[in-house]
């Protein structure tokens, strides 16, 4: 049985990350796993629920580091951290697994299943796969793709509103012609950078990058994306997997939708 790897970055996930673990289990029930949290500023009982998972399987790690936020106040600040943080863990001490999982736990992972996940091994020339959703591509900060997304568009958005321009009009320039939904059907899309929430990874692939929050600028922005240029520049290739589905909709995606609504 090969092994994975799954890592989260987690916070105030009291509520979902349970249901989470045990919809990636079984998603991954074809291999043996071992799971690494990164843990901060959560102000639930995140803590106590992790614990008692803790106890029941010891193959949960999980790194309480406290409230990161009176050194790192930028959220972005805190996730490259923790993200880092999980990549320095596994290049140490799991040497040995076949691959890693990147999930998220706030309740995304609804339809996560093992359909999905073995789509993404009937091909072989890939060392990271992202997901898909049913409903329209929420994760457009973290996403580079040559035609598609080139560009923080997020940066873009908050610039024009800076400019004078009213939510709504930023939000028709800089986010609604990026909205795409994709079909499960669809040929795989080799991208720059992308993490819909759920990745499966090559171990050498992902000990390449590093995290980071802040453009050349110095101005907040995805820590993913500086993570995924790493591993471009190493010659890894980065897919989103349309079979891949790990949820039908996201509050985030469904949010987008509704403002693009608007402007009709």
């Amino acid at each position: 049985m090969k092994k994975i790897v799954v890592c989260g970055a987690i916070r105030n996930v009291e509520k979902t990350i349970f249901n989470d673990y045990q919809r990636i289990s079984e998603a991954l029930s074809d291999f043996d796993l071992q799971w690494v949290f990164i843990e901060s500023d959560s102000h639930d009982q995140t803590i106590e629920v992790v614990k008692g998972m803790m106890a029941n399987d010891p193959k949960i790690r999980t790194e309480f580091c406290g409230k990161l936020s009176t050194t790192l106040p930028y959220r972005t600040q805190r996730l490259a951290y923790a993200r880092n943080l999980y990549t320095q863990i596994v290049k140490e001490n799991y040497q040995d697994v076949d691959y890693v999982v990147v999930a998220d736990f706030d309740g995304l992972n609804s339809a996560i299943s093992k359909e999905a996940v073995n789509s993404s091994f009937k091909n072989k020339d890939w060392d990271v796969v992202t997901a898909n959703q049913s409903d329209v591509y929420y994760d457009i900060w973290c996403l580079r793709s040559t035609g598609w997304i080139e560009r923080d568009c997020w940066k873009e958005y908050f610039d024009l509103t800076k400019k004078g321009a009213d939510n709504l009009t930023a939000f028709k320039l800089a986010i609604a012609p990026l909205l795409r939904t994709i079909p499960k059907d669809s040929n795989w899309i080799e991208v720059d950078s992308a993490h819909g929430g759920f990745l499966i990874f090559k171990p050498k692939a992902f000990i390449a990058g590093t995290h980071i929050a802040f453009d050349s600028d110095g101005r907040e922005t995805c820590e993913i994306v500086a993570y995924n240029a790493d591993l471009r520049k190493a010659g890894y290739r980065i897919f989103i997997n349309p079979a891949m589905i790990n949820a039908e909709w996201t509050d985030h995606g469904r949010y987008q939708l509704w403002t693009r609504s608007q402007l009709k």
